[in-house]
């Protein structure tokens, strides 16, 4: 319930904090051009609630009359989310007669909501009795737009992170992480830890303590590797391990070969903190050399592109942290704005390549599911919401036919495969060129379709675009990628009874188009 004005009140000896009736000045002229000339807004409400002085700080905020702020009329400048709140503040403390401070916004004059820290002190009259309070509001709306921000890349960030954690638990690739300078302490994935027949939460150090009591040994041409020379040990120490291959001979006799990566983690100053290392059992490629020599290559080329493309992101957003850190107290807007941008687009590809794999990943596994009713122009335009919140500059066209049928289908492959198919034309446009996605029905299907303005696809080549980890030789050093997300695409459409395809256009560029079917309308 609103708080109720106050009528006016009776003398006032030489205090100008004494209530006074609405719209009479203060009585200490000196008191009142102090309060005026305040750099914060300064209030005063009687003991029934009812504001009886606004300083001109206020009014010049307000852009309002002091006779428009006097009594309830100071509420209407409250935001309507915080005003509730902000009336149950002032009625508890008028009743506890207790200081009190809180945040709520306040419009200003401009139309624009400000977020203020509101303080208030309880007033005595003459006679020592309880008069009200005077108070005051402090701008802190950038403080709070900051740590908004800071909070919202946080978790982002700490998102990401949890995202690449359970990606590399479901990789077929083992991960070896050592977490001190030595590698005496080297925790591993579940592929890693299934390889060398130890538990996922054992130390898997060879040069640990207890590393002699491992149930492996490694060599290389039959002859046992040692500790310091194993790939984490060297890479703790700044070398960097590219496609070497090991024997791991376990306690049960098998035998097993691995390709080996491994790479240093670096601290602020540029030295080895530990390491990191990537483990690909090749068992069943050496028993069979030449049947799997074609998906050899395609593994390798898949690890060292994972490897960059995870390392590339993480290495800038660490960086960029680390810069924000470093010169917060330096930077202008437009630099930390810059950096915020650049700090987007590395978490972006962070989540495209994981949302990619982790899809790759449930696919192949074949996990059971059901298609139901979608409205295909709701997908659209979420998808190109979230495409414009990564890329505002770009200008997408929307020729959706009036009418389209409902589709049978999933809203979240739907949404996964436009964002890779818009992802895929943001790569390959000219930044001021149009992307333009279109939609009709035809014979009981609806198609789709994202045009971009790239440098084209060969009639003859489009088939090879959506193979697993498989891109053109012209567009490797484009764009930055693995390619999985056409491949990804492709799992998707089919899965929903659907065809996908790609074909150059006249005037430049790729259309892509893949056809969903619709639901059957029963009138029909």
């Amino acid at each position: 319930m609103p708080v109720k004005s106050n009528p006016p009140y009776g003398a006032r000896v030489g205090n100008p904090f004494v209530p006074i009736a609405p719209g009479e000045p203060l009585p200490d002229a000196a008191a009142r051009a102090l309060l005026d000339a305040a750099p914060v807004l300064i209030w005063v409400v009687a003991e029934e609630g009812g504001c009886t002085y606004c300083n001109v700080r206020w009014l010049e905020f307000r852009g309002r009359e002091l006779r428009e702020e006097l009594g309830e009329g100071w509420m209407e400048g409250v935001h309507p989310d915080d005003l509730d709140r902000c009336i149950e503040v002032y009625q508890s403390h008028l009743s506890t007669r207790q200081p009190f401070e809180m945040p709520y916004r306040i419009l200003r004059h401009d139309g624009e909501y400000r977020w203020m820290m509101v303080r208030g002190a309880p007033l005595t009259g003459p006679d020592g009795a309880f008069a009200g309070f005077a108070g005051s509001c402090t701008d802190i709306t950038a403080e709070v737009e900051a740590e908004d921000r800071s909070l919202r890349s946080a978790w982002q960030l700490r998102d990401r992170v949890t995202e690449l954690e359970t990606l590399l638990e479901v990789l077929p690739v083992g991960i070896g992480l050592a977490v001190d300078r030595s590698a005496r302490d080297i925790r591993v994935n579940r592929a890693f830890a299934n390889m060398l027949a130890i538990s996922p939460t054992e130390n898997a150090s060879k040069s640990s303590d207890e590393g002699a009591e491992l149930p492996f040994r490694v060599l290389r041409e039959g002859i046992e590797v040692p500790a310091q020379d194993l790939p984490i040990q060297r890479a703790v120490r700044g070398e960097t391990v590219v496609d070497e291959e090991y024997d791991l001979l376990l306690s049960d006799g098998r035998l097993l070969h691995l390709l080996e990566y491994a790479a240093p983690l670096l601290d602020p100053g540029g030295k080895p903190r530990g390491a990191v290392g990537a483990f690909l059992d090749i068992t069943a490629r050496k028993r069979a050399e030449d049947q799997l020599r074609e998906a050899n290559a395609a593994k390798d080329e898949f690890l060292a592109s994972v490897s960059h493309e995870l390392r590339t992101p993480l290495t800038l957003v660490v960086g960029l942290v680390s810069y924000l850190h470093r010169r917060r107290g330096e930077l202008s807007a437009e630099d930390q704005s810059d950096a915020l941008d650049q700090l987007t687009e590395a978490v972006s590809r962070l989540e495209s390549l994981i949302e990619n794999m982790l899809l790759l990943s449930q696919l192949d596994s074949g996990p059971e599911f059901e298609l139901e009713p979608v409205l295909l122009p709701r997908v659209v335009q979420g998808t190109v919401a979230a495409h414009k919140r990564r890329h505002p500059s770009r200008t997408i066209e929307l020729n959706l036919e009036r009418g389209l049928p409902v589709l049978l289908a999933r809203p979240t492959w739907l949404d996964q495969v436009l964002t890779n198919l818009l992802s895929n034309a943001e790569k390959y446009s000219p930044k001021d060129a149009t992307i333009t996605i279109e939609a009709r029905s035809m014979a009981g299907r609806v198609e789709i379709a994202v045009l971009d303005r790239g440098p084209g696809l060969p009639t003859e080549q489009a088939d090879r675009v959506f193979r697993a980890f498989e891109r053109l030789e012209r567009d490797r050093s484009r764009a930055p990628g693995l390619g999985l997300g056409l491949t990804v695409s492709k799992r998707l459409v089919e899965l929903m009874d659907g065809t996908i395809g790609a074909a150059p256009r006249p005037e430049g560029g790729t259309r892509f188009i893949f056809t969903i079917p619709a639901i059957a309308d029963e009138g029909e």
